[in-house]
């Protein structure tokens, strides 16, 4: 597979068709990697960082994927490569450490954006197939608490000099993981209004007209009414 970047997507037709074929194998054994359990390897030591570039290259190759079936017209499709980033991202990070988290909450804000732009293009059924994955992969996703309590399992201190350097940096170590929680959670909000705004969709293409409230979504398009992260809430539906 290319060692590929986001920024070097090609905006032309026949670029992007040769980077999409080039990167097809590699995209394929993805997909048949995420129907299984998948988690990061066990760093040790903890020197050992994750490959984020390699993890980031396969998330620019399925994005590269959706925008070429976009500029053919096909938006549906589009949508399951940028469904296949939000999966990969959340699995990216599955038993990770802080690392796997940040890399994740990248990756997965690739897939939501690109998302989010088509939902006005896509039909029913598609609206209806991403918003009861996305609600699934959200369900299964690891928290920030989860990332945080393996990084520091991970933080071993085996030497004064060592617990010297753990008590210089406790303060800015701790204040680096909150902002690391609330970007988290910015993210997951961002996600769970996507899979409200798919399933309304979905919900006024079959029935003619939008749903009032988020209540109306359930059972028939959501599990459950989804909660805002950051206060335990219901989320709001606004038409």
């Amino acid at each position: 597979m290319l060692d590929l970047k986001t920024d070097d997507i090609p905006t032309n037709l026949v670029d992007l068709q040769m980077l999409v074929s080039s990167n097809k194998d590699a995209l394929q054994l993805a997909r048949e990697g995420l129907q299984k359990q998948c988690r990061v390897r066990d760093y040790s030591p903890y020197t050992v960082l994750p490959d984020i570039w390699g993890m980031q290259s396969l998330a620019s190759a399925f994005k590269a994927e959706g925008e070429l079936a976009e500029m053919q017209g096909h938006a549906n499709e589009a949508a399951t490569s940028y469904l296949d980033i939000v999966h990969l991202a959340n699995e990216s990070c599955r038993g990770g450490i802080f690392f796997d988290g940040l890399n994740e909450k990248i990756i997965e804000g690739w897939g939501t954006d690109s998302l989010r732009r088509l939902v006005p293009q896509l039909d029913a059924k598609t609206c209806r197939h991403t918003a009861a994955t996305l609600e699934t992969l959200d369900l299964q996703r690891q928290t920030s608490d989860d990332i945080i309590a393996h990084e520091w399992s991970h933080r071993t201190y085996t030497s004064i000099k060592d617990e010297y350097e753990r008590l210089v940096h406790y303060k800015d170590n701790k204040a680096m993981m909150q902002d690391f929680k609330m970007d988290w959670i910015r993210q997951q909000t961002l996600t769970r209004h996507l899979i409200i705004d798919l399933a309304a969709r979905a919900y006024a293409l079959e029935k003619g007209h939008a749903p009032a409230i988020a209540a109306d979504l359930v059972p028939d398009y959501l599990k459950v009414i989804l909660q805002d992260p950051l206060t335990g809430t219901n989320m709001v539906y606004l038409p």
